[in-house]
């Protein structure tokens, strides 16, 4: 039997899915406890974190670290015996959960009656979390500051996926550091935001809500994967991934002001696609990951931009925008060369006209761009860990 308690944060002004968004992020404390005593807790409708804070306070991608638990989202409809059942769970699984949508059967897309759920495993000790910076100055990759973290992650969501016969996960969420995972407290109603077409052709953003699940099964095990298998774990995954340790080329105070008025002339020109703009893929995992990193400026610039395209459609609301923006870490994997790749395939031609930029066709004359344009390219954003 594991005496080891989880190690997260936990918050207590979320139930279910309903909170003062605007606060949220300020009123998250650390979780020191048996896992029946976080399911307890999850089942009042509260809302947990796999990581730590670094203020025990604010939940931010840049200020998550620590933390041994790790969360799975299931959506795929497995069955809750299937779970239980697996070999990885038995060995390493603390808990099984209900999803507020679990079983429920609503209006809104993908709450289609199939079960969900959320499961959790122990670690035998915390994962280590290293500062964006190290002792010489040189910036870490986000993979390099969460390698712990990412590493055994990745053998617990493969071994267990292997075991229920999917090849992935349909929800990344496990991926991200300082991701929310709501509670259920099996009474209060799930509130979402979509939009209806009037007449004219023009859209209204409606409240509208359902029951959330009264599924009642949870599980509580013992499991954990101990620190030696931990340690094996991130060795394998270090000496398998050797990029993660290449250093990152910081560039110069004057290459970082010109990217940010690339990026501020992008914006305010109106050069991304409305297409690009309604891809939440774009949108915010690219545009806004790689705005934040560049600097706070950029968020009025961002949000007129996307004021074309505030067609009442929920994540596309002014305030779920900011507070999309709020969750993304000022250390970004997306650099300038993401808007730069967007913006010329958006725009061919812009750059042209930009007077930031270097180019024997532009009007006005400016001292060459950061080499990270010819270096860098877009990501894929479901491979990187914010």
């Amino acid at each position: 039997m594991s005496t080891q308690p989880l190690i997260c944060s936990a918050n207590s002004t979320i139930i279910n899915k309903t909170a003062d968004w605007q606060e949220e992020s300020k009123h998250w404390v650390p979780f020191v406890g048996t896992p029946a005593q976080l399911v307890a807790y999850i089942r009042k409708g509260h809302a947990l974190n796999q990581s730590r804070f670094r203020d025990n306070q604010t939940r931010s991608n840049g200020a998550a670290y620590g933390g041994n638990l790790v969360v799975l989202d299931l959506d795929e409809g497995i069955s809750f015996d299937d779970i239980i059942g697996t070999a990885t769970y038995k060995e390493h699984g603390v808990f099984v959960y209900p999803s507020a949508s679990c079983g429920v059967v609503a209006e809104k897309d993908k709450v289609d009656g199939r079960e969900r759920w959320r499961v959790g495993f122990r670690l035998g000790r915390e994962v280590s979390t290293l500062p964006y910076f190290n002792e010489a100055g040189e910036r870490l990759t986000q993979k390099r500051v969460h390698l712990e973290r990412i590493a055994v992650t990745n053998h617990l969501t493969d071994r267990f996926c292997s075991e229920l016969g999917i090849t992935k996960l349909e929800d990344n969420c496990h991926k991200t550091v300082s991701q929310i995972f709501y509670g259920n407290d099996g009474v209060t109603p799930i509130t979402y935001e979509t939009e209806t077409i009037n007449d004219d052709g023009s859209k209204t953003s409606v409240t509208k809500s359902y029951q959330c699940s009264t599924e009642e099964r949870i599980h509580i095990n013992d499991g954990v994967l101990p620190a030696a298998d931990m340690d094996a774990v991130i060795e394998a995954y270090t000496l398998s991934h050797p990029e993660i340790f290449e250093p990152i080329k910081l560039r110069s105070d004057d290459e970082l002001s010109r990217d940010i008025k690339v990026a501020q002339w992008i914006l305010e020109m109106d050069l991304l696609s409305e297409d690009q703009l309604t891809d939440r893929d774009i949108a915010i995992k690219q545009v806004v990951a790689c705005a934040k990193g560049l600097g706070e400026e950029l968020l009025d610039p961002f949000l007129g931009t996307m004021e074309r395209v505030d067609d009442g459609h929920p994540w596309r609301i002014q305030h779920q925008l900011v507070r999309a923006w709020e969750s993304y870490s000022e250390h970004s994997s997306f650099t300038i060369a993401t808007l730069v790749y967007l913006a010329n395939e958006a725009s061919p031609g812009w750059q042209s006209e930009c007077p930031y930029m270097c180019s024997s066709a532009r009007r006005y004359p400016a001292p060459r761009l950061s080499e990270c344009f010819t270096l860098l390219r877009s990501t894929n954003p479901l491979d990187i860990l914010i």
